[in-house]
């Protein structure tokens, strides 16, 4: 039985997409199509869709952008065509997106997301695009942790395609770049590196690599869940070369860290220093 309020809310989202979303609504189509997301995917998608077209008719880009990729996100969970058309369009209205910090700010979400939807070749090409970009910053040390970033970001993308050899020398040239007082970023990138070499079966590259970025996560004030994440991958590359014992707690007395959230972890979150202008990678597994 549908409730009434979900009814309503249909009629009225119904209502936008057959007489289409005016310049003037598309702020009222977004909320709509918000508040719709709980209860009806799919029509939440097509209103998405249908208010970043009319944000983009107005001359809101960042807007359009956002809006094209909730769009996205909410196909990809059913329909891999759509979610990529969603993406396409995202990818387009990026081209108005005036200034070099918000074009660098929605580029980075939007090639996130599209990785984390399983829209990996048009991650992996957005990705490079937004390391061109970063290649043109004026030198400092601001600009070195933005590219390593971005860096990151494309090694990420090509980790999940399956690509590790690429993703090492990605991540070694973000390593490069890097600041070295930037604990969360080097290891996030040292994260990378053990998870690419653990799946090329180097496993005491992984080891070391999973090292160097528990020492970079710790350096960085990082939670136990967090450093738990490392522990687990590294307690994995043991397992895989048979020395089962080692990779076990030292202590049944030492408590093993969990979060209470079984969804999907980002090893960092964006960061809250006005110098970053792009999105962390997720590293979570």
């Amino acid at each position: 039985m549908v409730d009434a309020d979900d009814k309503r809310l249909l009629d009225a989202a119904e209502a936008f997409l057959a007489e289409g979303v005016r310049l003037t609504q598309w702020r009222r189509a977004g909320d709509l199509a918000n508040e719709l997301a709980l209860t009806n995917e799919e029509a939440a998608a097509q209103l998405f869709m249908a208010a970043s077209r009319a944000a983009s008719r107005a001359g809101s880009a960042v807007l359009a952008v956002q809006l094209a990729r909730s769009a996205m996100l909410l196909h990809a969970r059913k329909d891999a065509f759509l979610a990529s058309s969603a993406a396409r369009a995202a990818v387009a209205e990026l081209a108005a997106v005036s200034g070099e910090d918000p074009w660098l700010r929605e580029a980075s979400d939007l090639q996130l997301a599209m990785s984390a939807a399983g829209i990996t070749d048009e991650a992996i090409e957005l990705a490079r695009v937004i390391v061109s970009v970063t290649d043109d910053l004026p030198p400092s040390a601001e600009a070195r942790a933005i590219q390593a970033q971005a860096l990151a970001n494309l090694a990420s993308a090509l980790t999940k395609a399956g690509r590790h050899g690429e993703a090492l020398d990605v991540l070694a040239e973000a390593a490069d770049h890097a600041p070295g007082n930037a604990y969360e970023l080097i290891g996030n990138i040292e994260y990378g590196l053990g998870l690419a070499h653990a799946e090329l079966n180097h496993i005491e590259d992984a080891r070391h690599a999973y090292a160097r970025s528990r020492a970079a996560f710790t350096s960085a004030g990082a939670d136990a869940v967090n450093i738990a994440y490392v522990d687990r991958l590294d307690a994995a590359a043991l397992a895989r070369t048979g020395r089962y014992d080692e990779a076990l707690p030292r202590s049944s007395n030492e408590p093993v860290p969990h979060s209470r959230n079984r969804g999907h972890q980002r090893m960092s979150t964006e960061h809250s220093s006005d110098s970053s202008r792009l999105a962390t990678s997720s590293a979570g597994p």
